[in-house]
């Protein structure tokens, strides 16, 4: 069928409630090849799906929303605009998770909870949004579900009242951007927060934590990074890569937790094609730029060797590679020496090795790690994760 006999769309569709499977199967051939611009005709058309046509066009919709997305990318990448970037970035892994048609699409969404608040308040201020978002209308952190992919979309977020860190945070920014306050991302190790001036003083607002607002200089003390590099963490201002970036990187996790492989190679394949764009969004820098380090793992954390699949749990971390060049030649892939090294404490073993962030994946078992310096190292395992007490690591 070609694009011309959208027409008879209503007509085939229809015939889909026929009780053969066989003639079911043939139609659904047929509609199949009308191609990625099916669920576009039927919005135009105005056809209402029951439930079964609904579950017998699903697989089709969802492998056109794959082909709509990865159109969609490329153009997202070119936009100038850092805050309009991310947000048709936010837009679009909506309308792919809940259908190009969705009644109501993210700007929308924004728009209401900037209008609700206007409507209540005689000022625009951020801690009075903060306030608003997360105590009034309770939007908060899951504490069952943080692998859910939906986790991920701003729609689901703001309906859900639920939602990770980075996904709350942008709530907050770009619905602050519709009321004219600035308000912007903090890249923090393992916990997305927005940054905010109070006073000339920065300060940090959790999102995921019901808003709650710290000094910067308070919540680094919290921290088991050091100071000077998460001062500038602080101070960097967050690109739009950078968090579309690590939204992609959320959500390849998410998938490969719900098993659902071909989702997660989509995402895998949207950050490829962002890494086409803009080689150094998710590249190390040299030894005079190391405030650009991206540390993707913590002290505690559970991972899986990508290649050689063993599991374990960090204990320590270097800003590079700080093993002698013998070593690193020895070393069968040789990963890039100038990002983040790790030193993991491997399950059912009695050894540590010492491994690139890029041969490292999270491991999403949160099966405890055996061995023997794990208590020496450690308090306690808690929410999947370890809890690192004061105990140094040996210096090299």
């Amino acid at each position: 069928m070609s694009k011309a006999d959208k027409s008879q769309l209503p007509f085939l569709l229809n015939l889909l409630d026929d009780d053969s499977i066989s003639i079911q199967k043939t139609i659904l051939s047929e509609l199949d090849q009308h191609g990625t611009s099916l669920e576009d005709d039927i919005y135009d058309l105005r056809v209402t799906l029951n439930t079964d046509q609904k579950m017998l066009l699903e697989p089709i919709f969802q492998k056109n929303r794959k082909e709509w997305l990865k159109h969609q990318w490329r153009a997202i990448l070119t936009i100038k605009d850092e805050y309009e970037k991310i947000e048709n970035a936010f837009d679009c892994i909506a309308r792919f998770q809940l259908g190009i048609h969705y009644p109501i699409q993210l700007p929308a969404v924004l728009d209401l909870l900037a209008d609700e608040y206007d409507d209540i308040y005689d000022i625009r201020e951020s801690i009075q949004l903060a306030k608003f978002l997360f105590q009034d209308k309770m939007l908060r952190g899951t504490e069952t579900d943080y692998y859910n992919p939906m986790n991920s979309n701003l729609i689901c977020v703001v309906n859900n009242k639920v939602g990770i860190p980075i996904s709350l945070t942008y709530v907050y920014i770009l619905v602050a951007q519709r009321l004219n306050l600035q308000i912007h991302g903090c890249n923090f190790p393992g916990h997305f927060l927005a940054r905010i001036d109070l006073n000339h003083t920065p300060h940090l607002i959790d999102c995921f934590n019901q808003g709650q607002i710290f000094q910067s200089a308070d919540f680094i003390k919290m921290s088991n990074y050091s100071d000077n590099y998460l001062e500038k963490i602080v101070q960097t201002s967050v690109s739009s890569d950078i968090v579309i970036e690590r939204v992609l990187r959320n959500l390849i996790k998410a998938y490969q937790y719900v098993n659902e492989q071909s989702n997660s190679k989509l995402m895998l394949d949207l950050l490829t094609v962002m890494e086409e764009y803009h080689p150094l969004a998710n590249s190390f820098f040299d030894d005079e730029t190391p405030c650009n380090t991206q540390y993707f793992f913590s002290p505690g954390q559970i991972v899986k060797h990508k290649q050689y699949g063993y599991r374990g749990v960090i204990v320590d971390y270097n800003d590079k590679c700080r093993a002698d060049a013998l070593w690193y030649q020895s070393n069968q892939s040789r990963p890039n020496r100038s990002q983040p090294w790790y030193y993991v404490l491997v399950h059912n073993a009695n050894h540590t090795t010492y491994a690139a962030q890029s041969s490292l994946e999270p491991d999403i078992s949160h099966k405890a790690v055996v061995h023997p310096l794990v208590q020496v190292f450690f308090t306690e395992m808690k929410n999947g994760r370890y809890v690192r007490n004061d105990t140094p690591w040996p210096s090299e």
